[in-house]
């Protein structure tokens, strides 16, 4: 992109990066920590990301009104000194797969093996959908944000959509630190309803018309983000090393996810192709997440036993 090259490949790249350091990231949690604090774990993991998205999307609202190049410089910064602090990561005592062959049919069906195999736990089920549903969700308030924050604001600069995620990103943080505080992954039930409590925060946008209110609108739905994925994430993570391992699990949770992400912004497209208002989007949003996670939630209430 700082070479001004097609901006659809340049996204298409990072993408390819960021789905193959995920798996990594988070499988290896289960190989450094016992499964007791898996858990504890995922929330500091969790927390440091949104930390760091944190600090990207004020940086980057103030960088982009500044200069958009000046912007792009810095992302790439970044990234490298991201792959350079990759030799700090602890090695592995569990030894490497050799003798891989990268052969894409033998590949595919190797997935579709592992998905069907991950697929039939009834908690690795609960936890792709609940995070794919939060991922997804979250994707389209991204968007919605930016168009929303002039109609109801009415402020057209870069920065406050940037502030704003931010204030979501810091609601996660602590919302990951009180999930590693109450949630236990055998009682991974009481994380759901705050699921549905999301939905009620994006619902309650369009009855927001002051900043400060906003701010607290935002860091409430950052909270319940947090305190509803981290468990999700260390159930999977527990789950899938107990079947066809954490790393696949997680690359099989990352697909769902990214399902997710284009289905929901393809919804929030459509509906911004249709012209309707920033407001009636938001609490359609709002009302998706909210009946979704609590369908979910009472599928899990229904049927407690047969999910351990």
């Amino acid at each position: 992109m700082c070479l001004h090259l097609n901006p659809f490949v340049s996204y298409a790249l990072v993408g390819a990066g960021a789905a193959a350091n995920s798996p990594a990231k988070y499988g290896i949690l289960g190989e450094l920590v016992t499964p007791t604090q898996l858990v504890k774990a995922n929330s500091l993991l969790e927390a440091s990301t949104i930390a760091a998205i944190l600090l990207g999307a004020v940086a980057g609202g103030a960088l982009t009104d500044w200069s958009i190049e000046g912007a792009l410089t810095a992302i790439t910064a970044c990234y490298a000194a991201s792959a350079s602090s990759a030799i700090l990561i602890p090695r592995s005592e569990r030894p490497a797969v050799r003798a891989m062959r990268f052969s894409f049919v033998p590949i595919v069906k190797s997935f579709a093996m592992r998905t069907r195999s991950l697929l039939k736990s009834r908690n690795a089920r609960l936890a792709v959908i609940g995070t794919s549903l939060f991922w997804g969700a979250g994707a389209a308030l991204r968007f919605l944000v930016i168009a929303w924050v002039p109609v109801a604001l009415h402020v057209t600069n870069n920065s406050l959509p940037g502030f704003l995620t931010g204030m979501v990103a810091a609601g996660i943080v602590v919302g990951a630190a009180l999930a590693a505080r109450f949630v236990r992954l055998q009682h991974v039930s009481r994380a759901l309803p705050a699921g549905i409590l999301i939905g009620v925060g994006v619902c309650l946008l369009p009855l927001v018309s002051t900043l400060p209110l906003a701010f607290a609108v935002m860091a409430f739905v950052g909270m319940c983000s947090g305190f509803f994925v981290v468990p999700l994430d260390a159930l999977l993570q527990r789950e899938g090393g107990g079947s066809v391992g954490a790393g696949s699990a997680i690359a099989i949770q990352n697909m769902f996810e990214n399902l997710s992400m284009l289905a929901l912004v393809g919804g929030y497209s459509a509906a911004v192709f249709f012209k309707a208002p920033a407001n009636d989007i938001a609490i359609g949003v709002g009302a998706f997440i909210a009946l979704s996670m609590a369908t979910l939630t009472l599928t899990r209430l229904k049927f407690p036993k047969a999910s351990h």
